[in-house]
């Protein structure tokens, strides 16, 4: 499966313009390197037609594509190459961003939510949750907005910071009319997913709601979550039928982070389980029973957060609100496997295969990466010396250097690498994981120039590479800005590449 990504980079058309040896295999203008050659092309076009505008070369029998970088050699000649540019040129020259391919080797299918929200800051990858501005990342406050505020989202998810409400607050995701949101009914099926904490410090007697998109009234569909009478309970209503299941709060966690998925199969009402309550990946209620015949209207659409939203009346949020913490809801119009769901909690993404999700350098000398699989992945690092061209691989702890190893959880792991100042500053460092027989990569290189190395999450946003499906970052000093946002409907110059030889 293929994807598209931005290299932020300086690099102009003075690229034509460096030396190329009389015996070098590739066309003219183009950069040899390995069985590839190179091109830049500083047109400004979208990833779509960047893509169609490389088919038209050929070479040795070959058709040009977008280059891809997919081995550590491939980033260390890019990444290099891109250093020699930039020194020659002024600042005025350097262009934003340029076109790279993303080339997987797995075909993986991709599970795509109706409804995703992260429910940090606005900028959700934060290195801190002290000041950051409560901002909507999908969603607007409600209540008495000065209960709410930033707290650190479970270790487990890429954004480090979420949402608290406390009672008299409460979040609004949005008005869903006529989705399967608010009318499940519309759906066939559905599964929910949502990251709580939920606070018993204050407020935790009578009912006190968590989830509700208008399933908490017999006169609206949608569905709600909510404790009452020492019980935990989940209402479904449709057009057609009551769904609904109660549990003793015993076996929802409380005052800690816990993952809650619900599955819905309305599609086949005669099903065992039609209604499934998840746990941190656990199957801890099922039930397939239901009320029919009965008549239920969609008049409450909006989906909140720690509270009801019955609009019928004036709400008491200091009454019916429920203090907690929320971060990632995400729904899905289909039913997720028990093993899928694990791993939503395990890995705290739908992205279920290898990745190395962060790599950051914190300092000079001290380097943090974070990998994820759902079977394990293990954290491997690696040094180049750009003085020998050659990659030193680490052990666990050695002269110069230790090595720190964590499980997040079962599916995450992070790896600590620290250098003492007595080892030679590295040209780049990388960080390998490796499960199975798959690996992806990860590297941050310490290049010339005008450029200098920043935290791939909190500095600012530059160049990003991709190598085996892990980004890297490569930073340009003083470009702030939020890459994510530039990725949609975007024109850049962009790199070709195309085969030297047959093989």
């Amino acid at each position: 499966m293929s994807s598209w990504f931005f290299l932020t980079v300086a690099l102009v058309s003075a690229l034509f313009g460096l030396s190329q040896s009389l015996c070098s295999p590739c066309p003219f203008q183009w950069m040899e390197n390995g069985n590839y050659c190179y091109r830049y092309f500083p047109q400004n076009l979208s990833y779509d037609k960047a893509e169609m505008f490389c088919k038209q070369f050929s070479h040795t029998g070959h058709v040009a594509e977008l280059a891809t970088v997919s081995t550590l050699g491939e980033l260390t000649f890019i990444v290099e190459y891109m250093d020699k540019i930039i020194t020659s040129l002024p600042s005025t020259d350097i262009p934003r961003r340029v076109w790279l391919k993303n080339t997987t080797t797995e075909e993986v299918i991709d599970i795509i939510p109706i409804l995703d929200r992260t429910l940090g800051p606005t900028k959700s990858h934060v290195s801190s949750c002290d000041s950051v501005p409560i901002s909507g990342d999908g969603f607007q406050l409600g209540g008495n907005t000065s209960l709410i505020k930033i707290v650190p989202a479970p270790d487990v998810l890429d954004h480090a910071s979420t949402v608290y409400a406390k009672t008299g607050s409460f979040l609004n995701i949005g008005d869903f009319k006529d989705t399967c949101i608010s009318d499940p009914g519309l759906c066939e099926s559905m599964t929910w997913s949502l990251w709580l904490k939920i606070d018993t410090s204050s407020g935790f007697t009578g009912i006190r709601y968590y989830i509700t998109s208008g399933g908490q009234s017999s006169k609206s569909r949608g569905i709600a979550f909510y404790i009452s009478s020492n019980m935990f309970k989940y209402l479904i209503h449709t057009s057609t039928r009551s769904y609904r299941k109660a549990y003793d709060k015993s076996k929802i966690p409380l005052n800690k982070w816990f993952h809650l998925a619900l599955t819905i199969d309305i599609g086949n009402v005669t099903v065992d389980g039609a209604l499934q309550l998840f746990v941190d990946g656990v199957l801890i209620a099922s039930t397939s029973s239901s009320s029919s015949d009965i008549s239920v209207s969609d008049s409450l659409t909006k989906l909140y957060l720690g509270t009801s939203n019955a609009a019928i009346r004036a709400i008491d949020y200091t009454k019916y609100g429920g203090s907690a913490s929320y971060s990632h809801l995400t729904v899905f119009d289909s039913l997720l496997t028990q093993q899928q769901i694990h791993n939503l909690y395990s890995c705290g993404t739908r992205d279920w295969e290898l990745q190395v999700r962060h790599l950051i350098m914190k300092s000079n000398l001290e380097y943090e990466c974070t990998v994820s699989d759902p079977s394990g992945p293990i954290i491997t690092w690696s040094l180049y010396h750009k003085q020998t061209d050659s990659w030193e691989n680490l052990d666990t702890s050695g002269d110069g250097y230790t090595i720190q190893s964590a499980n997040v959880s079962t599916c995450v792991v992070r790896s600590t690498l620290v250098m003492s100042s007595s080892q030679v500053n590295p040209t780049a460092v990388a960080c390998t994981a490796q499960a199975g027989s798959n690996s992806a990569t990860a590297l941050i290189y310490n290049g010339d120039g005008m450029f200098s190395l920043s935290d791939q999450l909190h500095g600012p946003t530059g160049i990003s590479l991709l190598a085996e499906g892990s980004l890297v970052n490569y930073t340009l000093n003083g470009c702030q800005q939020d890459g994510a946002s530039m990725m949609d409907n975007s024109t850049s110059p962009f790199i070709c590449e195309i085969p030297d030889k047959i093989h």
